[in-house]
């Protein structure tokens, strides 16, 4: 385990998730000390860091911030101010862990080095896509990817290249003056073991759904007047799992949108009917019936043997019976959700995933680490 000591608690989940990315091993703020013991302060204008063993082999390292006391400073949660300190904290530790002598780590520990250096909790492409639409080059773009987030080579290349993509994609689509709606369901089927989105499975809250809905109405006609004006791009409805909803309030929800926002000039509107035990004829008739021309069926994996470990109440037969279904019913745009590195799974049963979904043939298909 790695434990942390923090002098202020700053940064401290995207800290966790870094040195979990370094060791796989559970970190701890301010508890035990672990394996390896982690000790940052945040001084008046220096923040310091310390790793230590428990034989007591320490390394450290330090940044001078300023001469003004930068973490009591009025705003100091506020972009990007905020970001940049914690891209100097995150980039101390970074480098600490990475060059902390092979032979004093604690038996049994074995250090990776993160591809992504510090990038945690972003879409790796989300950085350099907004650094690209700001005007930078290429080449300025993963040279800041490599020396301020400490991403390999050949990852910054890669983030690059797809953030070029993307942002060539929102370039066509009036990323500036227009704006794209997402509506959350926070319900499921049931939660599965990896999932840290809002949701709620039904057997004990799906007494709610028609307050929910109800009170969705209200936000959706407070939305909108919010963005008289500009231009709607794209309609997302997510969650939790929105066909854990009724077919009368799928239409309810979806014909409150459409009165209130201008559905008509939008370029796609997806719903992600999402787990296949969710889904039914009476649910995709509904969407059909509303206009919508994008759903998303997730089956996560086609391992049966994963879907009962993380909880996914449904069978791998059940999600081709869905799929089949809703291409019978006119869908011609489906995209498939698939999870890589889920507990228990070797390449061998990704391959078996990929070779299943490759012969139902979706639209799109999107792929979660």
């Amino acid at each position: 385990m790695i434990g942390f000591t923090l002098s202020e608690k700053e940064f401290d989940y995207e800290l966790q998730a870094l040195a979990t990315g370094f060791s796989g091993k559970r970190t701890q703020i301010n508890g035990e000390s672990g394996d390896l013991h982690i000790a940052i302060d945040y001084g008046d204008t220096e923040i310091s860091v310390c790793v230590e063993t428990k034989a007591g082999r320490k390394a450290s390292s330090a940044a001078v911030t300023g001469d003004d006391d930068w973490h009591k400073k009025e705003g100091k949660l506020a972009h990007p101010y905020r970001t940049y300190y914690k891209n100097i904290v995150k980039k101390l530790v970074f480098t600490v862990l990475r060059d902390f002598p092979e032979e004093w780590l604690p038996e049994g520990f074995e250090r990776r080095l993160p591809v992504w250096g510090t990038m945690t909790g972003v879409r790796p492409t989300k950085i350099p896509m907004n650094m690209l639409l700001e005007g930078r080059e290429r080449t300025e773009v993963m040279e800041i990817l490599q020396n301020v987030y400490c991403c390999s080579e050949q990852k910054a290349a890669l983030g690059t290249e797809i953030a070029a993509r993307e942002a060539a994609l929102l370039q066509q689509n009036e990323y500036q003056d227009g704006y794209s709606l997402y509506v959350g369901i926070p319900f499921c089927p049931t939660t599965c073991l990896y999932c840290s989105f809002p949701s709620y499975p039904c057997d004990r809250f799906g007494h709610l759904r028609d307050d929910y809905v109800a009170a969705l109405q209200r936000e959706i006609k407070g939305t909108a007047k919010l963005m008289q004006g500009k231009r709607l791009t794209s309609v997302y409805m997510g969650g939790g799992t929105p066909t854990t909803l009724s077919p009368e309030q799928l239409r309810t929800v979806i014909k409150t949108m459409q009165e209130y926002f201008p559905m008509d000039t939008s370029v796609e509107f997806t719903v992600e009917a999402g787990r296949p035990d969710s889904i039914t004829e009476d649910k995709l008739l509904a969407l059909r019936e509303c206009g919508v021309d994008r759903i998303s069926v997730n089956p996560q994996t086609m391992q049966q043997k994963t879907l009962d470990l993380i909880g996914r109440r449904h069978t791998v037969d059940q999600t081709i019976q869905a799929f089949e279904l809703a291409r019978k019913l006119g869908f011609t745009n489906i995209n498939m959700d698939l999870i890589i590195g889920l507990p228990g799974e070797e390449l061998s049963d990704f391959e078996d995933t990929l070779r299943q979904v490759g012969q139902l043939a979706p639209d799109s298909l999107t792929i979660h680490p």
